[in-house]
């Protein structure tokens, strides 16, 4: 539509389709990880870096609270459940964010394993955008990493 009101017809459409992200909110982190230590350091970094971090042991209670809410990140281990593996839980959100026409979230994978070829294959065709290893990382470098999917860092400042 061309006409005056576009651009606030833009700006309309624009936060229409972010859902829950709004300005001057904290952004939202899911993380999911089955160590409850390494759980709880991530959440304390993530919450002391002023983002609102939402944490689940489990990759279905991840799943379930995501097809109701939108997160600016998801940060997952890939061996997270028995029954539902990282590389599974992020297919899942990839899927249900194209049927539902949702702002994708950026996704890190953050895991102990050595990552191999076919999985990294696997995550890069989920537009996964990072794959750190556990004891190479630590959450503090985490922080920067997000802040600069988000737009308000510097991967240089790692």
């Amino acid at each position: 539509k061309i006409g005056g009101d576009t651009s606030v017809e833009i700006e309309k459409e624009v936060l229409r389709r972010l859902g829950s992200i709004e300005l001057n909110k904290p952004h939202k982190i899911v993380v999911v990880d089955d160590d409850a230590d390494t759980l709880e350091l991530i959440r304390q970094v993530l919450t002391y870096a002023k983002f609102e971090c939402v944490p689940f042991a489990h990759g279905g209670e991840a799943q379930e609270w995501l097809r109701h809410n939108c997160a600016a990140v998801v940060v997952t281990d890939l061996a997270i459940d028995k029954d539902l593996d990282g590389l599974t839980l992020i297919e899942r959100i990839r899927g249900h964010e194209r049927r539902n026409h949702k702002v994708s979230s950026h996704i890190i994978i953050y895991t102990a394993f050595d990552v191999n070829e076919g999985i990294r294959e696997d995550a890069m065709a989920f537009n996964v955008e990072v794959i750190l290893k556990k004891g190479e990382t630590i959450p503090q470098d985490l922080v920067e990493i997000i802040k600069t999917l988000l737009g308000q860092g510097s991967i240089a400042s790692i």
